[in-house]
């Protein structure tokens, strides 16, 4: 099975621009599955997300970074995940490491996240390469 992972695409960490919320929009017309994690505390996912959620997505509320482990008891068949959202380098990256770790397949769409500020996406890339290696993790950036 495979699925698109969105997370935290809430108000309390700010608007992404419009390019990566077409982007996401993009990523879940194509998804088979779609897992919504979000933020205890941090509010509703913006609108413009919510509309475009299949009526089958499941919504996640998680504590703390990762919302990998959620995702695997929701999806106990997962296979394949493409992540995205905000706080790349935290959260997108904390849960795209935790299902990696657990034998997903995963790759973090780099059109599709956000960290609160423009940065480069090369940089990015390099730095989720060096942790997937030192972790041992099958985790790539697209």
């Amino acid at each position: 099975m495979n699925a698109l992972v969105i997370v935290d695409i809430q108000p309390l960490f700010g608007k992404p621009p419009d390019s990566v919320l077409s982007s996401i929009k993009r990523e879940i017309a194509k998804a088979d599955k779609v897992a919504l994690v979000q933020a205890i505390g941090a509010g509703e996912t913006l609108p413009e997300i919510i509309a475009a959620l299949p009526a089958d997505y499941v919504g996640i509320w998680k504590h703390g970074f990762s919302g990998g482990h959620l995702v695997r008891h929701a999806f106990p068949t997962l296979k394949q995940a493409r992540v995205c959202g905000m706080y790349s380098t935290q959260c997108v990256l904390c849960t795209a490491g935790d299902l990696a770790a657990n034998s997903v397949r995963t790759t973090i769409v780099s059109n599709a996240i956000w960290n609160g500020g423009p940065y480069a996406i090369a940089k990015y890339r390099q730095w989720v390469e060096t942790y997937a290696k030192r972790n041992f993790l099958e985790l790539t950036v697209e």
